[in-house]
């Protein structure tokens, strides 16, 4: 059996609409930390990491702010700026020893920026640094690491060791609706994954399996606001099929394992699992031109696409064309143009036969690039890298 169509439902995650960062802010916290006007470098680094919440509320310490399932305080100390955040309270249930063993060994770091602390029976990650010493660049690589670990961990260690958390921030639940959709996708997604996967054996396609990965993943991250120990199981599987230092076949039963441990997860669990969060920090990176022309544009992935459909290889064709849209949406925020031009795209090859509408996605996506591509919506010298980490 082989897969005819493919499931791309319209996103239940929320979208979160693209505030560009202003850089000259950055810049300006690196003149005045030169000067030695701290505080101000600290306010004008906040302000260009979190453009929204500065917008709404201006920036006075101490704050807190929410970042999914987190919230983080941020205080002065003396002369030292703290930044911190409750990630589990250990309650007489919990599995202590087992949780201090991994905050030590997986979170703990020699020369690690931040780390985990245990007072009073809570365990926090601070990050503390003296404001002579803190470069708005060093805040930055903080605000831009530490509230996504934080976020990442923290229902995942009070699902597997049985802590309280506190100062947690709350998920939105889903609706009704919502939560129909979303039980509904998840089965659907994982049954063509099973049966892609199949195809993939069928074909021993090295660079298939790589597609099939990225599609599996992606496309959950981008429908699903899926946080907790589901999508920490979700993303490891998915580094370990995407990792080409390890063998074909290490990442092919990679592969068989996400699949079955997906389709493991029953209703209860997958719904205690989905959550919509608030985040000051964009958890995603400013898509740029140059990514959307190393996908779509003229180029060898392009060209793969076109030889895929030359040889009546429709179904690698498409699956290629649609990783491509996934990832680009699950990982980036876009302008609101490119972002409707990418979703059309996708909405354009929901359930319907692959080889009906394979012609109309290709002219599809070399006119997002034609339009949207190097020389199309302008962004940041930042972020303006290529997408390295697709095939």
């Amino acid at each position: 059996m082989s897969l005819s169509a493919f499931h791309c439902p319209p996103p239940i995650r929320y979208r979160r609409p693209l505030i560009a960062r202003d850089y000259a802010r950055r810049d300006l916290a690196i003149e005045l930390f030169d000067r030695g006007e701290y505080v101000q470098a600290i306010t004008e680094t906040f302000a260009h990491a979190m453009p929204e919440v500065v917008a709404r509320t201006p920036f006075v310490l101490p704050m807190s702010f929410a970042q999914g399932s987190s919230r983080f305080d941020v205080r002065l100390d003396g002369d030292e700026l703290v930044l911190t955040t409750v990630l589990a309270e250990l309650n007489p249930g919990a599995n202590a020893t087992a949780l201090l063993r991994f905050a030590l060994s997986r979170m703990a770091g020699t020369g690690q920026i931040y780390q985990p602390r245990l007072k009073d029976q809570v365990v926090r990650i601070e990050f503390r640094e003296q404001l002579r010493h803190l470069h708005p660049l060093k805040l930055l690589e903080v605000l831009m690491k530490l509230p996504a670990e934080a976020s990442g961990q923290d229902q995942w260690l009070a699902e597997e060791f049985q802590v309280a958390r506190p100062a947690s921030a709350a998920l939105t639940p889903l609706t009704e609706a919502e939560a129909q959709a979303a039980v509904a996708f998840w089965h659907r997604h994982w049954s063509d994954m099973e049966i892609l996967h199949n195809e993939v054996r069928r074909r021993r396609s090295v660079r298939m399996l790589d597609f099939a990965g990225s599609l599996a993943s992606n496309l959950t991250r981008l429908v699903l606001p899926l946080n907790g120990s589901v999508r920490i199981e979700l993303d490891e599987f998915a580094d370990e099929i995407a990792d080409r230092e390890e063998s074909v076949s290490k990442r092919d039963a990679a592969m068989a394992r996400l699949v079955r441990a997906m389709q493991g997860v029953d209703d209860t669990r997958l719904l205690a699992s989905l959550g919509h969060g608030e985040y000051a920090i964009n958890p995603l990176r400013e898509g740029s031109p140059s990514m959307i022309h190393s996908l779509y544009g003229p180029g060898e992935r392009m060209q793969a696409v076109h030889d895929h459909r030359a040889n009546g290889r429709l179904l690698e064709a498409g699956l290629e064309l649609l990783s491509y849209g996934t990832y680009l949406l699950a990982t980036c925020s876009w302008a609101e143009p490119v972002e409707q031009a990418i979703a059309a795209l996708l909405a354009s090859a929901h359930e319907k036969p692959i080889r009906e509408v394979l012609d109309s996605l290709l002219v599809s996506a070399e006119s997002i690039a034609e339009e949207y591509g190097k020389h199309g919506v302008s962004a940041s010298a930042e972020a303006d890298t290529p997408a390295e980490t697709m095939p």
